[in-house]
């Protein structure tokens, strides 16, 4: 029996989705309160948000350095290389230019000006071709949502 963080209430494990990042294995919130949680718009952003200044503290940092020295996140960061090794060699590619000082990023987003941004690339094997994007036009642009419309600044 697991407790689900939003309703509160105890269920089957089976009524939770699975979780291999957590202790228990399972997600933190039953399927139910998981799908109303994930309607809620912007949501999945705004946990980005909130991960990211996690990351940036000293409690986030030395969580990420132990998680980094356990093999299992080693061997999965092999996998995901080996199954992805053209996006890993454009990004690194630009990546190295940039550092190098021979590229200089903008950090606008190219739809509506903000910021900071992430790259973008519509063909893999030319990493200079990339354009510029905020993480929610980045993911809107994955995603192609219909309903989407960037607003641009007056």
């Amino acid at each position: 029996m697991l407790k689900c963080n939003a309703c509160e209430e105890r269920k089957v494990e089976s009524e939770f989705y699975k979780n291999k990042c957590r202790k228990s294995g399972h997600d933190h919130y039953c399927k139910e309160c998981r799908k109303e949680y994930n309607k809620q718009p912007n949501q999945i952003l705004k946990n980005r948000e909130v991960v990211r200044k996690y990351g940036q503290s000293k409690k986030g940092k030395k969580h990420i350095i132990e998680y980094r020295q356990r093999e299992s996140s080693k061997e999965n960061a092999i996998k995901y290389r080996q199954k992805h090794k053209l996006e890993h060699w454009c990004r690194n590619t630009l990546t190295t230019q940039i550092s190098l000082g021979k590229i200089k990023k903008r950090n606008i987003c190219e739809i509506c000006y903000d910021s900071p941004t992430e790259c973008h690339y519509d063909d893999y094997t030319k990493p200079y071709e990339y354009i510029e994007l905020c993480i929610k036009c980045h993911n809107h642009l994955h995603h192609a949502l219909p309903t989407y419309q960037p607003q641009k600044p007056n």
